[in-house]
């Protein structure tokens, strides 16, 4: 059985092939992280989990202890993390839980014991956790005074009292190596126990604050600073230097990197209109061509077209790691698919995941990462004081609802009609639409008020000022003023672009699925009605919030800049693979050939980063031998099958089809010359004459046994008359699978053919 993050992300509603042994302990377990999340028992949300899941995957020193661990979610998220990121050939952290599973009541009342444990090892079994946990059921003042191992990682999630919680901090804090971490959960209530400790010991220089995810607080130990690339320099080309969004995200950005020691500064290619004054600098083509820098990021695809064929000059080296920063908007594709031809990127990087692996296969890039938004957490913080709507000590009064006057304001005042006369509406930002002129009497009426353009700590005090903030945005990939809403504690009403990180209906928000006049006026007053549960709702979107901070955006920003480009093929980000094709639904299909695989010698021609080979091992392949034409592939291959312990059966090679006669004149000693079954797996597309298509082809059915496998777009079928010929040498097909979903026209259909004759 492989683990859940060797499983590639399948599409919605199919099982992974391999999970089928594991139905009796958890039916039906689901292939991507989140959703495995979303199903087991804990304290946990699922953005915290993602959080722990990529700490304990950054780990490289010491062990993983965890101090209480109630029913596994938790320790399953870690164990995964730390699982996925195993160095080849070394083995995966390992996690100790201090969890004695003894009767115990919380100090939110919450009660535990020995029923727990049993809920604790169904997760291990059903997600393979416990290949690298081990339970220790004491506590922890049995424990750590006899314990010897380092730990790179401590995750106290035990008793939440501050006796409980500095009884753990005592017990573990020496036995955290310099540069660990030290993560506590429920620390963001000031009255528990977690968030007096550490107010305690912020003041020392023996902690310090690192970003962290909704109500975790993580501290990183002197002495050993996690390393970080050295002093960065970034080139932002804009069109203009204006208060749009995006440019404001990476002047947000810059100030976030400066006092880590990097730079970020904006060349805008055509004249700025406007006194704005970004915190980045700024420099002109001439200034950028003399210097060199690490990075340049455009941002979006807002240029006109003669400022596109200008971005041909940043593939110069000078300009160093080329990224595209695209946005949720697909009508604008073409602008985005102009941007990506004229820059050639090494990096493009989606700001949600509104764009799905696959529908961008025809995209220059060597990785595709999606780096959601952030906001200013310090900035944008709640006010002392109760919302006026919310105190029940006077009639109501004067409600106040908050919006953008640039960004699909016209439903917004509409709803105005519909809404008691002492409800009123305050727009922010630039007003393109002239509503100042078209709605003068709603103005003069006092039901209309347009503040202008604010930034900092005037848009903090707007925030403050509003009972309620609706965003109706049509298209967006990070929604600036919910996400800011959200973290100064206001009730939030808003649409679904841009807000799917943080935003979950009748939990952070009330989200509209069409913001029509109606639907806005119902979610007021539903507001309005029930304040209590409002505030509820913005005290736990503040929650979740906090985990989009700049310092963490720009720490995951960096490091993708500053670690070596590696191109990769498939996208299964459960094991760090970030290319364009949804290695999910290139599995689909196989399932025949899965089926013959035990006892089989496979060869594997055009491998990629070996997932369809590691599929074939884990069902029981004798072995599998691998040949890809990138050189880095061929390393992520074989690394993959090292980490899942299939080193013995694999091998994985540099190796050009397109001439078939030197391949197997430069590849003798390694190729056999039978193979009971041969993939042969979109690699026919890509050999541009025909007679080296047809010889490649023939070359591969000769190696074949017993199971020949190819997968090649539809127009090659025909072209070459590929089913005719395999069939003209002894094959009939045994199965057939047309790709769907996005890309699949690039695809083509799959099919299996096995030899009528064997011998």
């Amino acid at each position: 059985m492989l683990l859940p993050q060797e499983i590639v992300r399948a599409r919605p509603g199919h099982l992974p092939h391999d999970l089928s042994d594991i139905g009796p302990v958890m039916e039906g377990l689901p292939a991507t992280f989140d959703a495995l999340m979303a199903r087991i028992s804990g304290g946990i949300t699922v953005e915290e989990a993602r959080f722990l899941h990529r700490m304990a995957a950054e780990l490289r020193h010491g062990c993983i202890v965890e101090v209480g661990s109630f029913r596994g979610k938790s320790a399953v998220a870690m164990a995964l993390g730390a699982q996925a990121s195993a160095q080849a050939g070394e083995p995966a952290t390992h996690l100790y839980c201090i969890e004695p599973h003894m009767p115990f009541t919380g100090i939110y009342a919450g009660t535990f014991g020995p029923e727990d444990r049993k809920e604790f090892y169904r997760a291990m079994l059903a997600t393979g956790a416990y290949r690298t946990t081990s339970l220790v059921n004491l506590s922890s003042e049995d424990v750590a005074d006899r314990w010897q191992r380092p730990v790179g990682m401590a995750f106290i999630d035990g008793d939440h009292s501050y006796e409980g919680v500095k009884r753990d901090f005592d017990c573990w804090h020496r036995h955290i190596l310099p540069g660990g971490l030290l993560i506590f959960d429920d620390a963001r209530d000031p009255e528990g126990g977690p968030a007096r400790l550490i107010a305690e010991l912020l003041p020392s220089d023996q902690w310090r604050k690192v970003p962290a995810t909704g109500k975790f607080v993580a501290l990183r130990k002197a002495g050993g600073a996690r390393e970080e690339p050295a002093s960065l320099e970034i080139l932002v080309p804009c069109n203009r230097l204006t208060m749009a969004g995006g440019i404001l995200r990476f002047d947000r950005l810059a100030r976030a990197i400066a006092r880590r020691g990097h730079r970020l500064s904006f060349l805008p290619l055509s004249p700025s209109r406007g006194a704005f004054r970004p915190f980045a600098g700024m420099v002109t083509e001439e200034q950028a061509r003399e210097r060199r820098w690490d990075a340049v990021m455009i941002p979006g695809a807002g240029f006109p077209a003669e400022a596109v064929e200008r971005f041909s000059q940043f593939r110069d080296p000078r300009y160093g790691v080329r990224v595209q920063h695209v946005l949720n908007d697909q009508t604008r594709r073409s602008m985005f698919e102009a941007v990506n031809a004229a820059l050639d990127p090494d990096l493009v990087i989606f700001n949600n995941a509104a764009w799905p692996a696959g529908s961008y296969t025809k995209w220059r890039g060597r990785q595709f990462h999606v780096l959601e938004g952030a906001v200013d957490i310090d900035l944008f913080s709640p006010p002392s004081h109760d919302r006026p709507f919310a105190r029940r000590d006077r009639a109501p009064g004067r409600v106040v609802v908050g919006g953008q006057a640039s960004k699909n304001a016209a439903p917004l005042i509409e709803a105005l009609s519909l809404l008691p006369e002492h409800v009123c509406l305050s727009l922010f930002g630039p007003d393109p639409q002239k509503l100042a002129a078209a709605h003068a009497d709603l103005i003069a009426a006092g039901r209309l008020t347009l503040t202008g353009s604010l930034a900092d700590g005037p848009l903090r005090q707007y925030y403050h000022g509003l009972d309620v903030a609706i965003a109706t945005e049509t298209y967006a990939g990070w929604s600036n003023l919910s996400a800011e809403a959200a973290a100064c504690g206001v009730p939030l009403i808003c649409t679904r672009p841009g807000t799917h990180a943080f935003a979950r209906d009748g939990e952070t928000a009330l989200l509209l699925d069409d913001a029509t006049p109606a639907a806005i006026a119902d979610a007021v007053r539903a507001v309005i009605d029930d304040p209590d549960a409002a505030l509820a709702r913005a005290a736990r979107a503040r929650s979740v919030i906090t985990g989009f901070d700049w310092d963490g955006y720009g720490e995951r920003l960096l490091g993708l800049i500053a670690a070596p480009v590696q191109s990769h093929y498939f996208r299964s980000e459960e094991i760090g693979l970030f290319g364009k094709w949804d290695a999910g639904g290139r599995l689909d299909g196989l399932d025949r050939l899965f089926a013959e695989c035990a006892g089989l010698d496979i060869v594997d021609l055009g491998a990629a980063e070996g997932l369809v080979s590691l599929q074939c091992l884990a069902h029981g392949a004798r072995s599998v031998t691998g040949f890809e034409l990138d050189p880095g592939r061929v390393a992520l291959a074989q690394a993959l099958v090292e980490q899942r312990g299939h080193a013995d059966r694999a091998s994985f090679h540099a190796g050009d089809l397109s001439d078939w006669r030197l391949f197997r004149a430069t590849q003798g000693d390694r190729l056999k010359d039978r193979y009971d079954a041969v993939l042969y797996l979109g690699i026919h597309q890509h050999l541009h004459e025909a007679q080296d298509r047809m010889a490649s082809l023939a070359g591969a059915l000769s190696l074949a046994g017993r199971w020949f496998v190819i997968r090649t777009p539809d127009r090659f079928w025909r072209l070459d008359r590929i089913d005719a010929h395999i069939r003209a040498a002894g094959w009939v097909p045994r199965a057939a699978r047309a790709q769907e979903g996005p890309g699949a026209g690039q695809v083509g259909e799959l099919r299996i053919y096995e030899r009528t004759d064997r011998t």
